[in-house]
């Protein structure tokens, strides 16, 4: 599985590579990451995010760094619909 989403990673980022734009830092929010739930599932520790113009939605990727894979907490990949 983690090649997968790995290979879907790195195949965006060629993509988005190729219409490469200039970014502007706008701003930033934190939340508590222990506080942020999705029915059962943990959401938090995003530590990379992309938008998709043509679906008008966000990619986010919890990579679940220095965490235990025998904890059961594995890397995620989020849809995200944020308003801006």
């Amino acid at each position: 599985m983690r090649d997968k989403v790995l290979a879907v990673l790195v195949i965006f980022g060629l993509w988005a590579a190729a219409g490469a734009v200039e970014l502007e830092f706008l701003s930033s929010y934190e939340i508590r990451t222990q506080d942020w739930w999705f029915g059962t599932m943990p959401v938090g520790e995003i530590s990379g995010l992309a938008y998709n113009p043509d679906l008008g939605i966000y990619y986010g990727i919890c990579d679940n760094r220095g965490k235990d894979p025998e904890e059961g907490v594995a890397g995620r990949l989020y849809l995200l619909d944020i308003e801006t």
